[in-house]
């Protein structure tokens, strides 16, 4: 659109019309009814004085064009590059999360019977049978905390995708 307005404007045009009753044509009078109509054409060229300031907006709309392009592309970049940390942390949590369903949490269970047992026939006391149902309760807690975190690095990846 600027560059449009910086070039030449052109115009052509018809005009017919009629004059009505008596005129005055080489000092005599002549009447002229609704039959007679004159028409002529015209024609004009216009030329823009500011072709300097043209030139700069135009520039200046192709700069901003391009700083525009490099921002999306900077952006794309960043989503890439969250998106793929994101898919390293999901890797990690997923591992954690195996873990402690595959080997944390039997052990968890073994620790609990073993205590259990060991307080009733009195091999362990009651402190260090408190301490094994901590121990159990915290692979329990954190197992909980792998599955809480695995769920929200999904949440993440998926809005990241949807943007």
């Amino acid at each position: 659109m600027e560059k449009a307005q910086g070039l030449p404007e052109f115009t052509v045009g018809y005009t017919n019309q009629s004059l009505i009753g008596n005129q005055i044509i080489d000092g005599q009078e002549h009447f002229f009814g609704a039959g007679k109509r004159y028409g002529y054409y015209t024609a004009g060229i216009a030329i823009p004085l500011t072709f300097g300031a043209t030139k700069a907006r135009i520039q200046s709309i192709e700069y901003s064009r391009a700083a525009s392009e490099a921002n999306a592309i900077q952006q794309q970049n960043d989503l890439q590059a969250q998106l793929q940390s994101l898919i390293r942390q999901y890797e990690h949590c997923l591992l954690q999360y195996k873990h402690y369903n595959e080997k944390a949490l039997p052990n968890a269970g073994e620790i609990v019977r073993a205590a259990r047992l060991g307080y009733r026939t009195g091999d362990i006391s009651y402190m260090e049978y408190l301490y094994a149902l901590q121990t159990a309760a915290d692979v329990r807690f954190n197992y909980i905390e792998s599955i809480c975190q695995l769920n929200q690095i999904i949440i993440e990846i998926y809005r990241l995708l949807n943007q």
